[in-house]
């Protein structure tokens, strides 16, 4: 068996692998047959725990490709993330983690008065000052997760939160990210594609779009390949958005509850990774 586990859960009783796993108060919110993220209140605080219900080989395969090691998904993300804190790129807060023979966890803490970039945009669309201010943040925390060497490729609207108070952009869902000493320039573009494809036309004009790339090639010293750029995003979208599932995206059917005030916790230092 492998746990970490941070020394404040054990003040609400959660110190073992099947005390977290199997928590009755654990309301599963999405799922797939391998694996299902459920909403748990402990105490004060709100987790989603991420399980996975059966590991297949595959997964462990994966991680060691990406540059993580022969680990499981809920491993690579928890070690991602705590990568990324180090960095000052806002994302989740990992309290837990574990693996117990074909079974894993990862424990994440709730961001709070955050909403998702669809909602945000949704209440917000008419206010082009404070778009194009949105879209250079966006800009600026991509650039900098690939200048850390770290890829998202599933870099959809859902996943980019925006802190409603400052335009603090955070990311989640880091589960199928890579590691590599540098990002190659078709994965900067894949995930940038993958933003591209799920923002709805609708909430996003080619202006707000345009000033997102400007500034992701400022960050990177990069503003030479703004043509290759545009090109490679475009044509990788536009494939992207034949899938039903980035078309649901493009449109979403329910906004998240509003924001909540924010909790700032001390992290523990990032393991495996610079």
């Amino acid at each position: 068996m492998h746990l970490v586990i941070d020394r404040r859960l054990a003040d609400w009783g959660l110190s073992t692998f099947a005390s977290i796993f199997e928590h009755p108060q654990a309301r599963v919110i999405s799922g797939h047959p391998l694996r299902n993220v459920a909403l748990l209140t402990v105490g004060s605080e709100r987790f989603f725990l991420k399980r996975q219900l059966r590991i297949p080989w595959k997964d462990y395969l994966s991680s060691w490709q990406a540059g993580f090691g022969w680990v499981d998904r809920s491993r690579r993300e928890w070690q991602t993330l705590l990568a990324l804190h180090r960095r000052g790129i806002a994302c989740p807060e990992p309290w837990a983690v574990g693996h117990h023979q074909s079974r894993s966890f990862l424990l994440v803490r709730e961001l709070h008065q955050v909403v998702d970039l669809h909602a945000f945009l949704t209440r917000h669309v008419q206010d082009r000052s404070l778009c194009l201010s949105l879209a250079e943040g966006i800009g600026c925390t991509v650039a900098r997760l690939h200048d850390a060497g770290f890829t998202h490729p599933d870099l959809y609207a859902k996943h980019v939160l925006v802190r409603c108070s400052d335009l603090t952009i955070a990311l989640i869902d880091f589960q199928r990210t890579s590691w590599y000493r540098r990002v190659p320039w078709r994965f900067r573009w894949r995930d940038l594609a993958a933003l591209d494809a799920s923002l709805g036309d609708h909430l996003a004009d080619e202006e707000f779009r345009f000033h997102l790339l400007q500034t992701y090639l400022r960050e990177t010293k990069a503003t030479n390949l703004v043509g290759k750029a545009v090109q490679a995003i475009r044509q990788r979208s536009r494939y992207l958005q034949r899938r039903r599932k980035i078309q649901a995206m493009r449109h979403p059917w329910q906004l998240l509850p509003g924001p909540r005030d924010p909790h700032p916790l001390p992290l523990p230092v990032a393991e495996g990774l610079p």
